[in-house]
């Protein structure tokens, strides 16, 4: 508890000076320039040295030294620089560019060694959002790096203080191009519908992926809801999102005999999000005294590069069988993998979360959120790779879980502090079952 409370004090006592930035960069001529992000620092102790800053979906350690001592860090990696540039309208047509950047890279110079000092001190700056995005009357065409659209990310977040995403939610970002249609209805409803060509999550595969959904959001109930630690403290309607993607994956047809020959997979995945206000805003503005919980449930094949950090325990290049001419497969570790006689199949997947924020009476500028997130694979132990059970008595783990509640104060409008604590539960193959605590406490320059 020593080191907690040191935690506390140093990180609480960044949170004494006042500082402003500049926003506008230009507005001009009906030209405008914007800037904004944060200043992020985080201070986090675990039981198990299993993570970095970022948990994901990845698994606890197990009875090693990893898994049975623990880890203090201290990281500014997620800080975060974004910028848009808003030309003049053309023929009503509403234009911007938009490019976002953090510090969670890390690419050492070659022939360096790789430290932990580097790791944390010398991050290397890292694309997040690159995008065009083109509107007219209720039309948007985007193109370029944006979120994924299945589970109308970033609408359903989870409201963490640690670095986004923990186990069972969708996160990520990927090179598209989406069309979206937005129709606004009586008493400030909505409804949107979608549909994005995504980039292929197997380039060998030849072709892109397809994901697309519709929301309806009822803008005369709404709570406050921050889907994260950074997002602003405000309100957010009832809504609901369903979505879906489908994708396609290729594999040798005989690895022992290759002839050319190409097995056609497709995988699929489908998802159901969902914001309900409990206790409503009183004016729909204010989010003093409103309760909100959210949730998100997907099920499918073939997904897990949605999951961030996520492999099952699975190898990358996935191996088929070590003496085949074509036994390696162009797959990032997670979406699929080999049985024992070289047969390849995706990994079946379900994910399931629950949240809830709180958000205090008055102008305390306060709240408190908890929830749980959970993937599990009922196929994932039937398959080996390169880290597969039958490598070094390593087992794929096949169930994740995450508990946490934490609790956020804004005390400027630019300075935001955070505390939360998270158990997290990992079962392997051999039902073998890890955790791991954390605690982290996090101070935020937002502008």
């Amino acid at each position: 508890m020593n080191k907690i409370t040191l935690l506390c004090f140093l990180a609480l006592s960044l949170c004494t000076s006042h500082a402003n930035a500049a926003v506008t960069l230009l507005d001009k001529d009906e030209w405008k320039i914007s800037m904004g992000g944060f200043v992020e620092l985080d201070s986090i102790v675990d039981s198990t040295r299993s993570f970095t800053e970022v948990e994901g979906n990845s698994a606890v350690s197990r009875d090693s030294v990893a898994g049975q001592t623990g880890r203090t860090q201290f990281s500014i990696r997620n800080t975060r620089l974004a910028f848009s540039v808003e030309p003049p309208e053309f023929e009503s047509w509403k234009t911007k560019g938009y490019f976002e950047f953090d510090l969670l890279g890390f690419d050492p110079a070659p022939g360096t060694t790789n430290t932990e000092a580097a790791f944390f001190n010398n991050p290397s700056f890292r694309v997040r959002h690159t995008y065009l995005s083109a509107e007219r009357e209720g039309w948007q065409i985007l193109g370029g790096q944006y979120w994924n659209m299945l589970g109308w990310q970033p609408y359903y977040f989870m409201p963490t203080v640690q670095v986004a995403p923990i186990t069972g939610m969708l996160y990520g970002r990927t090179g598209q191009i989406r069309v979206t249609k937005t129709v606004t209805m009586d008493n400030n409803n909505t409804m949107q519908a979608a549909l994005g060509i995504m980039r292929p999550p197997q380039r060998d595969a030849s072709l892109p992926g397809l994901e697309g959904g519709m929301r309806i959001a009822f803008g005369n109930r709404t709570a406050g809801f921050a889907g994260g630690s950074t997002a602003p403290q405000k309100n957010q309607p009832l809504s609901f999102g369903l979505s879906g993607a489908v994708r396609e994956f290729v594999t040798p047809q005989s690895p022992l005999a290759p002839t050319g020959d190409l097995t056609h997979v497709l995988g699929y995945a489908g998802v159901a999000d969902a914001l309900i206000p409990v206790i409503a805003s009183s004016d729909g503005k204010d989010p003093s005294n409103t309760l909100v919980f959210g949730g998100e449930f997907t099920t499918g094949k073939g997904y897990g590069d949605q999951l961030v950090g996520y492999t099952g325990g699975l190898g990358s290049p996935l191996n088929s069988i070590a003496t085949a001419p074509e036994k390696n497969m162009n797959l990032d570790a997670g979406i699929g993998g080999f049985d024992s006689s070289g047969n390849f199949q995706l990994v079946d997947l379900r994910t399931f979360n629950a949240y809830f924020q709180y958000h205090l009476p008055g102008t305390c500028r306060t709240w408190f959120s908890g929830g749980y997130g959970r993937l599990y694979s009922d196929n994932i132990n039937t398959m080996v790779g390169a880290t597969g059970k039958t490598s070094a008595g390593n087992f794929p783990y096949d169930k994740v879980q995450t508990y946490f509640a934490n609790w956020m104060h804004d005390v400027t409008k630019q300075i935001r502090v955070g505390f939360e604590y998270a158990f997290s539960r990992t079962e392997y193959g051999d039902a073998y079952v890890a955790h791991n605590n954390r605690y982290q406490l996090s101070a935020f320059f937002i502008f």
